[in-house]
């Protein structure tokens, strides 16, 4: 599904506009009952990813999207001038 602004988007696109990639994200969540027509976020952002430039083939764009998924610990308490 394309949303409310994505359509803007292709809109100008269309009229000649370059696009710019700003950032990519990977996320997860259900829609449950909502629509997504009017979503301009995800559900649930988990990381940052990185694409390629956007390539045009017939009437396909197509790119990808890597990210690496990295554990964060947090030690309570830990002094690393004392370690």
């Amino acid at each position: 599904m394309i949303t409310v602004k994505g359509r803007k988007l292709l809109a100008k696109l269309v009229a000649g506009e370059q696009l710019e990639i700003t950032r990519v994200m990977v996320g997860s969540g259900n829609l449950g009952e909502e629509s997504p027509a009017y979503f301009d976020d995800l559900i649930q952002p988990v990381a940052q990813a990185t694409s390629t430039e956007p390539v045009a083939e017939d009437n396909v764009v197509s790119f990808i999207v890597e990210y690496t998924a990295r554990v964060f610990i947090r030690y309570e308490g830990f002094d690393k001038k004392t370690q």
